[in-house]
């Protein structure tokens, strides 16, 4: 019987003593609902891929969806809630920051260098450490959301502009926007080695993953180091 679980611990301790430090992230929530459930999706299938995921949600998204909610939805996520005061995240600990739900509000203190909160810190840092962004623009979308139709806000050109102006100047800061649904793809490409030839990038450990991958993208190649390893489950797919 596959047990997910365990195979992930499995993979997690033998990258560990190859000296192959795991992929970990944070991802930030702020107080928004656009693209809310697609992003659980989208964290659950990074998961999948390896990634060590951390959630921090805003005090607004703490208000909208509570904290025992949200603690439920994220089971097997290490979350944590800006509203703790005792809340300690160190940025060098990650290699990439998303925030699968932006919200036009967060954007635009984002794109005047606001960091008041510590949720607005940890994006200010991550940019000036150059650390890969991405954030879901599916909550700052121009439009408003009302039993399930959308409709452009009534708001003049100038104002419309102005706004869509924050969202280019954090695109400019080095923030990858994209919908929500893509955000794992968009994750996945970023870490990704580029080479010349797909499947030339020598690796040291192959996983169930590696296999699906290649399979997906068409090369069907798997490069592995001289000593490296295959996990169990990567035979089993590629048999």
């Amino acid at each position: 019987m596959y047990d997910a679980g365990l195979t992930e611990k499995i993979i997690q301790e033998v990258m560990k003593r190859l000296g192959m430090p795991p992929k970990r992230a944070l991802a930030l929530f702020s107080g928004g609902t656009g693209g809310f459930e697609t992003a659980g999706e989208q964290l659950s299938l990074l998961k999948e891929e390896g990634w060590l995921i951390d959630v921090l949600f805003t005090n607004a998204a703490e208000k909208i969806h509570t904290a025992k909610t949200l603690a439920k939805k994220f089971d097997g996520f290490q979350v944590f809630f800006e509203s703790d005061l005792q809340l300690r995240l160190h940025p060098e600990e990650y290699s990439l920051l998303m925030i699968p739900v932006l919200t036009m509000n967060m954007a635009v203190k984002i794109a005047l260098g606001i960091s008041d909160t510590p949720a607005l810190y940890l994006v200010s840092r991550a940019l000036m450490d150059g650390m890969p962004v991405m954030a879901a623009k599916d909550a700052c979308r121009m439009c408003a959301v009302n039993q399930q139709e959308e409709r452009p806000i009534p708001a003049s050109a100038a104002y419309r502009s102005m706004l869509e102006g924050y969202l280019e100047r954090i695109v400019t800061f080095g923030v990858k926007l994209v919908p929500c649904s893509e955000l794992e793809k968009t994750v996945m490409a970023a870490i990704r080695p580029q080479a010349g030839v797909p499947g030339n990038t020598k690796k040291r450990i192959v996983t169930k993953e590696d296999v699906v991958r290649a399979s997906k993208d068409g090369s069907g190649r798997i490069v592995m180091e001289q000593n490296g390893c295959v996990t169990m489950y990567a035979r089993e797919i590629a048999q």
